[in-house]
């Protein structure tokens, strides 16, 4: 029996994205060289309850990579006031002063109520010459559990920079015979398409550490360091990684002046923290997406929006939604979640709605006026 080419295209499509989830579920791209600490003991906090030290490292090289996989469980767990006062596994790095260096720490920080395991990446940071793994509950409320933990001293393995290459050629291969089956380069609008659906490519193998990193200096942007000669404002990092603010007035100016100069500087900080608070990544998935969904529209939708193009048009943005996540799986320090397709679908299909329903209705103003 002779396949069709459509068929074929379809094979090829579906195989593809096999291979993608057979490499996120069972290629691990790391060597263990040594497993530091393992424990399957269960440990159990509540508010207020002290940290409890899991691992203390005293003899660090710089460079060095370690893996933190931890299985823990919380229930109705809330936050504090400040960002960091939640239920937290944290790995922390210190220089020889025993002061806390400059990097993102977390393993792991949760709210709410559920089970799960977690993996973080850590390169040890210059001037770094001890760490400590540590098991926290900072919140108000909820309990917080962990079944097991394991620190591993981990190497990138030879393969595994050619694998995952080949894997993004790959992938690109698929998405321009995607494009040249439907015709994108031939219609109206199609360039807009291929133009964000690059940017969205180009964002899912940005490094965590860059996205984690705008966030964070929008928010020092916005704090206070200084306010003239009336107000100086000292920040110093906590080991949580979260800015702490201190004000030192002179004594120029009025009180009334340093009052309100105060009241400026403690609504720019809350308002820092609420950018660090900020779902930057999701909002920006559920943004690209919805531009996508609309350009698609544009392209597609030409007064006929029914029937077996609109089904097209919906299988293959869902598809690369899908697709989309799975790219993440060649960028080793991201992760593909099922709960980043549906926010990358929910926003495509929001996109792609809107549209629907401006066509529909300049096409019904149309037979009106007609």
């Amino acid at each position: 029996m002779k396949l069709k080419p459509s068929n074929w295209f379809k094979i090829t499509i579906a195989l593809g994205l096999l291979l993608f989830v057979a490499v996120h579920f069972f290629y691990d791209p790391y060597r263990v060289v040594e497993t530091i600490a393992s424990s399957g003991e269960l440990r159990e906090l509540e508010p207020g309850d002290p940290e409890e030290r899991l691992v203390v490292l005293s003899d660090v090289r710089p460079g060095t990579q370690v893996r933190v996989t931890t299985r823990v469980a919380w229930e109705s767990v809330e936050a504090g006031a400040s960002l960091y006062k939640t239920a937290r596994v944290v790995f922390v790095c210190y220089d020889e002063s025993d002061r806390w260096i400059v990097a993102p720490p977390t393993v792991c920080s949760v709210t709410g109520s559920g089970r799960r395991s977690f993996h973080a990446l850590f390169s040890i940071p210059e001037g770094a010459v001890s760490a400590r793994l540590i098991f926290k509950h900072r919140g108000v409320a909820g309990n917080f559990q962990m079944s097991w933990f394991s620190l591993e001293r981990v190497d990138v393995k030879p393969v595994t920079p050619g694998f995952l290459r080949g894997l993004q050629i790959l992938w690109v291969g698929l998405v321009c015979w995607a494009g040249w089956v439907l015709r994108l380069f031939r219609r109206r609008g199609g360039w807009a398409v291929v133009l964000v659906a690059v940017l969205i490519a180009g964002g899912m193998v940005l490094p965590n550490s860059v996205i984690k990193e705008v966030p964070r200096q929008a928010a020092d942007w916005v704090r206070p360091e200084n306010n003239g000669q009336r107000s100086e404002v000292k920040g110093q990092w906590s080991e949580d990684g979260f800015r702490l603010v201190e004000h030192n007035s002179s004594e120029r100016g009025g009180k009334t002046e340093e009052k309100v100069a105060e009241v400026v500087q403690k609504e720019r900080s809350r308002i820092a923290d609420r950018i660090l608070d900020f779902k930057c990544k999701r909002w920006a998935h559920i943004s690209l997406f919805l531009l996508l969904g609309m350009v698609c529209g544009r392209c597609f939708f030409k007064g006929n929006f029914r029937g077996r193009r609109a089904l097209q048009v919906f299988a293959c943005g869902l598809i690369y939604a899908l697709a989309a996540e799975l790219l993440q799986v060649t960028a080793l320090t991201r992760s593909v979640r099922a709960s980043g397709f549906g926010v990358n679908a929910l926003g495509w299909l929001t996109g792609l709605v809107v549209v629907a329903l401006m066509v529909r209705r300049s096409v019904g103003e149309r037979v009106r006026e007609f």
